[in-house]
């Protein structure tokens, strides 16, 4: 709940602005003394303009409001893990699936049946754990990359820090 000197500052800035978009932007510059200008005119006659808007489905959009920033980077922190956790997701599958697959190669016992057109030599198997275990190898490079990165942007985790503010305490990120 904000303070009561928040309170009567939001209270008469919005008196305020609702005098001068009452009051015709001709009437304010002649009660100014010469030399003066009123920067706080542009806004009134801003907020006027905003109040006359058509309502309905031609009326234009409004602008939202800009986030706050702890929100902001919370969020945009939390789009990078995920990015970082499903490029290392892939990556570890794909050399689990190279090892896994170079493994049963070798492992697989062979077995001949006594047919002359089969050919039960183990060069096949050789070839393909030859193939797969380097392109295990090639693979987990990028998931050591990813997995690192993965790590470092885990230890920059946006933590909040409760400190004096003016009217209270403030949580910043």
């Amino acid at each position: 709940m904000p303070t009561t000197p928040t309170l009567l500052r939001r209270l008469t800035s919005a008196t305020l602005l609702a005098a001068l978009a009452a009051e015709p932007a001709s009437a304010r510059a002649s009660q100014q003394p010469e030399g003066l200008e009123t920067p706080a005119a542009p806004m009134a006659e801003a907020s006027a303009d905003a109040a006359q808007q058509p309502e309905g489905p031609e009326a234009p959009a409004v602008a939202p409001m800009p986030e706050a920033s702890a929100d902001a980077a919370l969020r945009q922190w939390t789009q990078q893990r995920r990015k970082l956790r499903i490029q290392l997701g892939v990556s570890a599958g794909f050399t689990a699936a190279f090892l896994l697959s170079g493994t049963l190669a070798l492992a697989i016992p062979v077995s001949c049946p006594d047919d002359p057109l089969v050919d039960c030599e183990p060069y096949g198997r050789w070839i393909a754990a030859a193939v797969m275990f380097p392109a295990a190898l090639v693979a987990a490079i990028p998931t050591a990359v990813y997995g690192v990165r993965l790590r470092r942007h885990n230890e920059r985790r946006p933590v909040a820090h409760v400190q004096l503010a003016p009217g209270g305490l403030a949580i910043r990120f």
